[in-house]
């Protein structure tokens, strides 16, 4: 299965708003969770743990030199947090 396909695939499974924010995260991250954008990160096979931990900084604002992820990430929920991060965990590595 392609990475597009798998990208597609996921979005399927969740919910209409996770899907809106994960598309939003593949403009930088990609659409298959590797990096498309200078200074992102590859996001496909990291850990979920470490996925949450970030996102959860991100939304706290502890991470306060990546304005654009506090931004995308200041009202997430829980649940949405970590179905993004499981998204991303589950994801091929390159």
């Amino acid at each position: 299965m392609t990475a597009r396909r798998r990208f597609r695939a996921a979005l399927a499974a969740g919910s209409a708003r996770v899907r809106d924010i994960i598309v939003e995260c593949a403009q930088c991250h990609g659409a298959d969770g590797i990096s498309i954008a200078a200074g992102a990160p590859d996001l496909a096979g990291a850990s979920e743990a470490a996925l949450r931990s970030q996102l959860r900084s991100f939304r706290a604002g502890r991470r306060a030199q990546h304005p654009e992820m506090r931004k995308m990430s200041r009202d997430l929920t829980r649940r949405e947090l970590t179905a993004i991060a499981r998204h991303y965990a589950r994801m091929p590595a390159r």
